[in-house]
């Protein structure tokens, strides 16, 4: 890696934000000093609610909301949060907002599985009906 002069403040200068994670080709061409704005764009359309908190934070506002709700979800916790993380990113930063979604979410993963668990009683008794019986194939 080529070394930099000084910095000079009569020359044009640039501040980049960001977490620089996971590192990538794009943070090695910043660091060689390859800022042409053809090789290297700013997409203000990247910049999102979701780089504004962490998901730990989001999680810890609904928790202040919703505490019993989560305890109740037991072993499933883990897996109905980050099916929750992946499908609804944060419209908001307020700890009501993210609750309401939050709940939300619950409520469709729950009808979801109603709805689910309604048609596998409907094809158990369908097979009992054909079959003569639970347990007969």
């Amino acid at each position: 890696m080529k070394l930099r002069p000084p910095f000079n403040p009569q020359r044009p200068t640039a501040l980049f934000l960001g977490r620089y994670q996971p590192f990538h080709r794009g943070h090695q061409r910043l660091i060689e000093g390859d800022l042409s704005l053809d090789a290297f764009g700013f997409n203000r359309g990247l910049l999102h609610l979701e780089a504004k908190y962490s998901h730990q934070k989001r999680m810890e506002k609904i928790e202040a909301v919703l505490c019993r709700t989560l305890d109740l979800l037991g072993s499933e916790r883990d897996t109905i949060v980050r099916a929750f993380a992946q499908a609804c990113p944060p419209t908001s930063i307020g700890r009501l907002d993210n609750a309401r979604q939050f709940y939300a979410f619950l409520g469709r993963a729950l009808a979801r599985a109603r709805a689910g668990a309604a048609v596998a009683a409907r094809y158990r008794g369908f097979r009992n009906r054909l079959c003569g019986g639970p347990g007969r194939a």
